[in-house]
């Protein structure tokens, strides 16, 4: 069980790392383009799945432990 759940929290945090880069590039975007409708609902999209995977990470932690 244990491993599987340190498996999962990788996981986890590998999809973290990935929306935060996701979200890193649509606000460099923003940055040279402005805001556009578009590019808040892909940041907000990628901040919301941020939001699960490190709510996800924490389940696992306490689980961990």
């Amino acid at each position: 069980i244990e491993r599987a759940l340190s498996e999962r929290l990788t996981e986890q945090q590998e999809l973290a790392k990935q929306y935060q880069n996701n979200i890193a590039i649509v606000q460099k975007r923003m940055a040279r383009l402005g805001d556009t409708v578009a590019s808040l609902n892909e940041l907000e999209e990628y901040q919301g799945k941020l939001d699960k995977a490190l709510e996800a990470m924490k389940r696992i932690r306490e689980q961990l432990t």
